[in-house]
């Protein structure tokens, strides 16, 4: 089985910003755990503080995580789409009459 792939150049810049986006963003969200583990003492309770900075401490790598691999897919796609840019640009100018 073979399959036709069609890349178009928008879709990629686009999906590589948004990567980039959800990179950011994670980075934020595993900013904020700092902040909330800075009152996890204040809960009231050692079991409750104990599990919300467990809870921290799992969200805040999963975000580590995420924000890694959209940042390393988004700047994966978004060299492939100039290579893919100068490639077409090439092959347009290959097809252009010599003078």
């Amino acid at each position: 089985m073979s399959f036709r792939l069609a890349y178009v150049l928008g879709d990629l810049e686009r999906t590589a910003r948004s990567l980039t986006e959800i990179g950011e963003t994670a980075r934020e969200i595993e900013d904020h755990h700092r902040r909330m583990a800075s009152t996890v003492g204040d809960c009231g309770s050692e079991d409750l503080s104990e599990a919300t900075d467990d809870f921290l401490d799992a969200w805040s790598y999963g975000m580590r995580i995420i924000g890694a691999d959209a940042d390393g897919l988004g700047e994966a796609i978004g060299e492939c789409a100039a290579v893919y840019a100068a490639t077409d640009q090439a092959g347009v100018a290959g097809l252009e009459p010599a003078r």
